[in-house]
């Protein structure tokens, strides 16, 4: 029977004092390392990235203030812009930009893209393809996460859509109603949150964030010459889906083949950390 990890902890619990756990992983893993949406870990990512989410600006340091400042010196300018911005893409209207927004618009449907990040995962499982599970897996808790604050955002800006009044500073906060619930975006929201885990995921490809940030930034787009958002809904919606889909790529709990991970261990016979290394 083939030995597929190793563990130190020799000394008995009155006089251990840190231990150290060594597990070295090869295919097929150990069953606590099956990439499952039952994994306890990846539930817990829900609450945890979120938190992260929220939590980002208490970590950032003067450069990083700096660019939320242009950020949003450039959504406010851009919030004054809406206006022309919408009289422009609907002068520019055609039959060709409706077929370009019903190709684009799908990658932006919560329900159909939230399916196909299952189906992603599924198809992985199939094919013992531990890196398509764990794309899945993370773009579908990325789409979750941030399609929940989009939501609640949605729901307490209150903002009209554009083919509702016309009016860009038209809001009826907490109002409910689908005209009252443009920014931000959330066909933009899932489109970005979904193009940022598969660019971090196969960021060794040059051109996949590319056409994963291209095919986004269509999806966003769409919304805007279907009249259904103002310019800065898609922005917005961009930024929050691009934000938690770092995070939730970061503190994935699939750890990459050929990766060596580090996370601490606790119990009644060993405190300490745990090394993993997959091969």
């Amino acid at each position: 029977m083939p030995i597929t990890g190793f563990r130190i902890t020799s000394l008995p619990p009155p006089f251990l004092a840190l231990g150290f756990s060594i597990t070295l992983l090869s295919a097929p893993a150990l069953a606590e390392d099956a990439i499952s949406p039952l994994d306890k870990e990846w539930l817990l990512g829900f609450p945890a990235n979120a938190g992260r989410f929220i939590a980002q600006p208490l970590a950032w340091d003067r450069e990083d203030w700096t660019n939320a400042g242009f950020v949003g010196l450039g959504l406010a300018g851009l919030l004054l812009l809406d206006d022309p911005i919408r009289d422009a893409s609907q002068d520019l209207r055609s039959d060709f930009t409706d077929a370009a927004a019903d190709v684009t618009r799908p990658f932006g449907d919560t329900a159909l893209v939230g399916a196909g990040t299952l189906g992603i995962w599924a198809l992985g499982e199939a094919a013992e393809e531990p890196r398509l599970q764990r794309l899945g897996l993370d773009a579908l808790q990325a789409v979750i996460i941030s399609e929940g604050f989009t939501q609640g955002l949605k729901y307490m800006i209150g903002r009209e859509r554009p083919d509702a009044s016309g009016d860009s500073f038209e809001f009826a906060p907490l109002s409910g109603d689908r005209e009252d619930r443009a920014l931000p975006s959330g066909h933009a929201t899932t489109a970005f949150a979904v193009a940022t885990v598969i660019a971090e995921e196969y960021e060794e490809i040059p051109w996949v964030p590319w056409a994963t940030y291209g095919l986004a930034t269509g999806t966003a787009l769409s919304r805007i010459n279907d009249d259904e958002h103002w310019a800065t809904d898609a922005a917005v919606g961009a930024l929050i889906g691009y934000g938690v889909g770092k995070i939730v790529s970061a503190y994935s709990p699939f750890p990459d083949d050929d990766q060596l991970s580090v996370a601490p261990v606790a119990g009644s016979q060993v405190v300490g950390l745990r090394l993993r290394l997959r091969f």
